[in-house]
């Protein structure tokens, strides 16, 4: 392991000690903890912004952003198609032609999209969160 990595794993430790203090309820420790918290908080947003970490941080946050309002505009359109549909406005189809497209249209799209690595890793990720133990 690295330097930073122990030292990572030793800020981890302290932490959960100092949980594990506050369970058992060390009230003199919970006071000095709130001013080792403060200190551990500084040192850590000087370490990650000096590593470069915080700046790779909120790149990451900008490019989450930037895919949140796409996924937004995305929603948008679809909830102002449903609402043309719901209105009438939309050209209509008969039942079974409506439905015959649909089935011609959307299943190879469907399974295009199951292929997709990132849907099988939402897919998994939902699952695996949906099956997890509550205790866990």
């Amino acid at each position: 392991m690295t330097r930073e990595e122990l030292k990572k794993v030793l800020e981890e430790i302290e932490t959960l000690k100092g949980l594990i203090r506050k369970e058992l309820g060390d009230e003199a420790f919970e006071e000095r903890s709130v001013s080792s918290g403060a200190s551990t908080l500084k040192n850590t947003l000087r370490r990650s912004i000096k590593s470069g970490e915080f700046k790779s941080t909120l790149l990451k946050i900008s490019g989450s952003l930037d895919f949140t309002k796409s996924a937004i505009g995305s929603i948008s359109q679809i909830v102002e198609k449903a609402r043309e549909k719901i209105n009438g406005e939309s050209e209509k189809a008969s039942d079974l032609s409506q439905i015959a497209a649909m089935g011609s249209a959307w299943f190879p799209m469907f399974l295009s999209l199951m292929q997709a690595p990132e849907f099988q890793n939402l897919t998994a990720s939902m699952l695996a969160n949906m099956l997890k133990d509550e205790a866990s």
